[in-house]
């Protein structure tokens, strides 16, 4: 077999159409990456909004626990409050259990001495009707 041999007029036809190709093929890379970079630029600037987006959600969250920790402190107060109520109306309902007592004590003994002088009473009065009897028969005087 004979190797054939490239004419220098075919040398340069391939030579141009390889040259023509490549920059071809670096014109469509140089367009590609051209539109690589377009879209990359359009993800950045996705990522950037989606990023103040989360700082904005972070700031909200930021005031969301500033409010809790207020509330927090505010039942905290109102607990310390509600325990200072409850340890005041302990105290009071004492107070006022004794002096319940004391008053039951006192009616006691005003029962206790009513009973006595209405006894005593009663004795003092059927004395004196004995006493009226005993005068109507020495003086023959009869009121029935």
């Amino acid at each position: 077999m004979k190797k054939e041999e490239i004419q220098p007029s075919q040398a340069e036809i391939i030579l141009k159409t390889m040259n023509d190709g490549f920059t071809m093929m670096m014109e469509q890379f140089v367009d590609v990456r051209t539109e690589m970079d377009r879209r990359f630029e359009q993800v950045d600037k996705r990522f950037e909004q989606v990023d103040r987006r989360f700082e904005k959600m972070d700031k909200r969250f930021d005031q969301m626990d500033k409010r809790f920790d207020q509330m927090d402190k505010r039942f905290d107060q109102m607990d310390e409050r509600m325990d200072d109520h409850e340890t005041s109306n302990i105290l009071l309902f004492s107070e006022i259990k004794k002096e319940i007592n004391e008053i039951n004590k006192r009616l006691d003994r005003i029962e206790k001495r009513t009973l006595e002088d209405d006894g005593a009473i009663v004795k003092e009065i059927i004395n004196l009707k004995k006493r009226i009897s005993m005068l109507e028969s020495r003086l023959n005087i009869s009121t029935n």
